[in-house]
């Protein structure tokens, strides 16, 4: 960015009067995947840009779309400007469609050629949940300087809703008890797609993710009983595992490395019920967190649970290290790597003792 600006301002001597800089979101053919997603250090490389313009060049510059404060540096702040659609503007398309983000036309508010804009504006029941930010976590609502972040871009990790959490938020969550009470482990709504691909987005380093929106959706689908979350007490999904039923023979071919992840599985291997003794372990991811994970506990002792319960072989690939503890606690036997693009998966496998499971999750 700065040596973009710097060309207008020195070589074509053109100097503007002020720079607004937006995120990229997931739009288009862009939302069936991530591979466009702003890691929190690329942000941070975005924002010492843009404070270079300001400090040698002079020339005012903001964010629009702005990034949680809560994940930059203290001197990267001032430039986050809070994002005023839903508040003081709207989008409406060339046949009358009313929106609430410019940059987002999937969320059709109402029409402004069928009922008036004002109605449509002031009895939404989208805006009305937008702007009381009841959707943003405590920590963020009680935060003394969120009116200037928002809680960050509400589409930058969303499947079928308007606004969610900022993907970014989760880099920095907290997993006190005070703010999230009990936990439980469950199976995963429809609409808390989006709460595991944030967690996804956020958790793995290199981006190189299990699920785009489209398989996300396609799995569920499939057998919704695939995708466990773990909530909190007001319903925040803090970590989820991916446990997919499979039959003998896809087991079979998983232990001699042929496959390691569920989008290799052909569809037909996956069971559309839980009922089989064979089971494949596709991920085990929480909220990556400041403090010790309250989630990654309650996922390995409700995953080894669940398949002492259900199962009786079974095969993992992870790739996190709650995935990692959950195998080395439960003495998963590491087998095989599956290799992929010049990478190796390591692939293991259980065959459960109930009596031995029981003992080391009543110990955990």
């Amino acid at each position: 960015m700065f040596r973009i600006v710097q060309c207008l301002t020195n070589r074509d001597q053109v100097r503007p009067d002020y720079i607004i800089v937006q995120r990229i979101i997931p739009f288009g053919r862009a939302s069936r995947s991530s591979d466009f997603t702003l890691s929190r250090e690329l942000a941070e490389k975005s924002l010492q840009e843009i404070q270079r313009i300001d400090n040698e060049l002079g020339i005012q510059i903001a964010v629009e779309d702005p990034f949680p404060l809560c994940v930059l540096p203290k001197e990267l702040r001032k430039y986050m400007s809070p994002c005023a659609w839903g508040f003081t503007k709207a989008s409406v398309s060339a046949s009358g469609d009313l929106s609430r983000c410019g940059a987002d036309p999937r969320y059709r508010l109402g029409n402004i050629l069928q009922e008036p804009l004002l109605r449509i504006w002031n009895e939404s029941e989208v805006l009305k949940s937008f702007r009381s930010r009841d959707y943003l976590p405590g920590r963020c609502r009680a935060y003394p300087d969120m009116e200037q972040c928002g809680g960050g871009c509400p589409l930058s990790c969303e499947i079928e809703k308007d606004h969610g959490v900022d993907y970014l938020f989760l880099e920095y969550e907290k997993l006190n008890r005070e703010i999230h009470g009990p936990l439980a482990f469950d199976c995963a709504r429809y609409d808390e797609l989006s709460s595991i691909l944030q967690i996804e987005w956020s958790d793995f380093s290199t981006y190189s993710h299990i699920f785009s929106v489209d398989s996300i959706k396609f799995w569920y689908a499939h057998n919704p009983k695939i995708f466990r979350v773990v909530r909190d007490a007001r319903n925040w999904v803090l970590g989820y595992a991916a446990i997919v039923p499979i039959t003998k023979n896809l087991f079979e071919n998983i232990k001699e490395g042929r496959y390691s992840a569920l989008t290799q599985f052909p569809p037909y291997e996956v069971l559309r019920s839980n009922d089989t003794e064979y089971f494949h372990i596709e991920v085990v991811a929480s909220v990556p967190s400041r403090t010790a994970s309250r989630a990654g506990q309650e996922l390995i002792k409700n995953v080894g649970l669940y398949l002492s319960e259900h199962a009786r072989y079974v095969t993992a690939s992870p790739i996190t290290k709650v995935g990692l503890r959950l195998c080395k606690y439960f003495d998963f036997v590491h087998i095989a790597d599956e290799k992929t693009d010049g990478k190796k998966y390591p692939i293991y496998v259980l065959a459960i003792d109930k009596e031995k499971s029981a003992r080391k999750i009543a110990y955990f």
